[in-house]
This record gives structure tokens, C-alpha cells and sequence, in this order.
């Protein structure tokens, strides 16, 4: 009888997790690109001539990235993509945070408000840093020979 080891299985539910979340960001991004525009121009960090080309490239950059960890070629790039892009969204959490500002996530545009609307804190920079920490383990798993991760034990 075969089994899959619990590593193999954590990896993949990890990478379809990722995968599935950064690919409901960008698409939600794009529904409402008005709102990301905004969200963006809350935390102050951005020159007023680089905000629409950034808000509206980096949707199509989060929906590609998430397709490309499941191509084994591009895995590896991909998830330290999606771990710079945690950083960077880390950084300017903190930097409001330390500002005195207080910003949406911006995360998922206006189509999951709702649930996971709010001003930024802690929260905001709690997820994202668990986010960043789940993409470097990703990325640094890519970094091992792909059999051990599609291991199959005999029983």
C-alpha cells in the first residue's frame, strides 16, 4: 500500500494555498482597481506618477506568479517572488504603523472588504509576516531535489 509522506503533503497544500490566495488578490485587485488605487495612496510612500502604473501592473504580477508555482521550472523564482512581495507589503505596514497612519490591507481590493476590511496594525502586519514566513519555506523546499517532496512510501 503506498502512503504520501506528511511532508509532501504540507508542501503542496502550502503551495496550493499560496498559490489560490496571491491568484484571488490579483483577480480581486483588478475587480476593483479604483479601491487598490486608494488603498496604495494611504500609506504615503508611493510619488503620485508611479501609482497607477504599480497599482495596475501589480495584480497581472500576483495572478502570473501564482500560476508559475506550479510550473517545477519556475517554482522557485516564483515563491521568492511572492516572499519579496510579502516583504515589501511588511515594510510599508510598518512604516504606517510607525507613522501614525491608518491604511486597509488593500489585499484583495474591495472584494473581500468585509471580511477581512479594517484598518492595518498589527493584524495586517501579523498575517503577512506569517505569509512571508510560509513563502520562504516554499521557496526554500524548491531548493531540494523535487523527489524528496513527491516521496511515496511503500507499507
Amino acid at each position: 500500500m503506498k502512503t504520501i509522506c506528511w511532508r509532501s503533503a504540507l508542501y503542496w497544500l502550502l503551495l496550493g494555498s499560496v498559490s489560490l490566495l496571491f491568484l484571488t488578490a490579483g483577480i480581486g485587485k483588478l475587480c476593483d482597481l479604483r479601491g487598490f488605487i486608494d488603498d496604495v495612496e494611504a500609506y504615503e510612500l508611493m510619488p503620485a506618477g508611479l501609482l497607477v502604473p504599480f497599482t495596475t501592473s501589480l495584480p497581472w504580477l500576483e495572478i502570473l506568479v501564482a500560476v508559475a508555482l506550479w510550473i517545477p521550472k519556475w517554482r522557485l523564482t516564483a515563491s521568492c517572488l511572492l516572499a519579496g512581495l510579502s516583504s515589501v507589503f511588511c515594510l510599508a505596514v510598518a512604516s504606517a504603523m510607525i507613522r501614525g497612519i491608518e491604511v486597509s490591507c488593500g489585499c484583495f481590493g474591495g472584494v473581500f472588504k468585509d471580511y477581512l476590511g479594517g484598518k492595518g496594525g498589527m493584524e495586517f502586519l501579523a498575517r503577512d509576516l506569517f505569509l512571508l514566513s510560509v513563502c520562504l519555506a516554499l521557496a526554500w523546499n524548491c531548493g531540494k531535489k523535487e523527489s524528496q517532496f513527491s516521496e511515496v512510501k511503500q507499507v
